[in-house]
């Protein structure tokens, strides 16, 4: 399914601690977020953008392979992709979900 950016960025930051860096945000935290938006049918390969809840910065992907929160743009380097450890399908309570950058890497 195609969700408005807006509707998607605000069930994530609804749902990601306040922190200033990416860095410093739990991968639990990170999974309390997808959970919170698999409810709004999210799939495999499906676009997602993260964001801080205080500063609305995006976490970004760097070509070297580092990940902040410094910027507060959304673009090719704030844009994760889903992908289902299991392959395609819609994502499920318990599913292994990684987050793949414009890079290729995941987090």
């Amino acid at each position: 399914p195609v969700w408005p950016r807006s509707q998607l960025a605000a069930l994530v930051r609804a749902h990601i601690p306040d922190k200033p860096s990416i860095m410093r945000c739990s991968f639990l935290a990170l999974a309390a977020a997808l959970r919170a938006v698999v409810a709004a049918a999210l799939a495999h390969h499906d676009v997602v953008y993260l964001a801080v809840p205080r500063s609305q910065h995006r976490v970004t992907a760097q070509s070297d392979g580092r990940v902040h929160a410094r910027w507060d743009q959304q673009g090719s380097w704030q844009r994760f992709t889903l992908e289902r450890a299991e392959g395609p399908g819609e994502l499920r309570s318990g599913d292994t979900v990684l987050f793949r950058a414009w890079t290729g890497k995941r987090l």
